[in-house]
């Protein structure tokens, strides 16, 4: 089924006028593009509370990202003779790093915009999020299920942090 799905992404929907796109959606997937705009957070009194909660949550889906790495030795499928991937990475698939703090940043806003005016961010995080997730399927250097098992480490450390401050300040 993995093979199926990243097969219909990666080649099925493939278009010269997608590229660009997806190598825009990808590249906020990156560590040292998404915390900037989390820091801009400060600047605005009704985000400023957001800062903490996003750079933890980044913090820990980062490392425990590098831990799965160094656990599940898993070959890209950019190994596969018909993919054509758009990045040079050949190993260590498992999980999508773009992906799993892309989660665990947008699960958390979700949680923290809950209720709130600014509820619409956590909404359009989680759809960013997603994005995110198929744009390294569509550049043929992640699985499907590397995207699912990243959207779930995400979720963990999101809900964790979530129960612990639900724990330290009940509503």
């Amino acid at each position: 089924m993995d093979i199926a799905i990243f097969r219909f992404i990666h080649v099925n929907c493939h278009s010269n006028l997608l590229d660009p796109v997806f190598l825009i959606i990808t590249s906020t997937g990156l560590g040292y593009v998404q915390a900037p705009p989390v820091l801009l957070f400060l600047r605005s009194r009704s985000f400023r509370r957001f800062v903490g909660p996003l750079l933890l949550t980044f913090a820990l889906t980062g490392l425990s990202n590098l831990a799965f790495k160094q656990i599940v030795p898993r070959e890209r499928p950019s190994n596969l003779s018909f993919a054509l991937p758009q990045e040079g990475f050949f190993y260590d698939s498992f999980p999508s790093g773009h992906t799993v703090t892309s989660f665990g940043m947008a699960i958390t806003l979700l949680y923290l915009t809950r209720g709130t005016a600014q509820h619409r961010w956590g909404k359009w995080a989680l759809v960013w999020a997603v994005l995110v997730g198929i744009s390294r399927i569509y550049r043929g250097v992640h699985w499907p299920s590397d995207m699912v098992g990243a959207a779930f480490v995400g979720l963990f450390w999101a809900s964790l942090l979530q129960l612990i401050r639900n724990q330290r300040s009940p509503e």
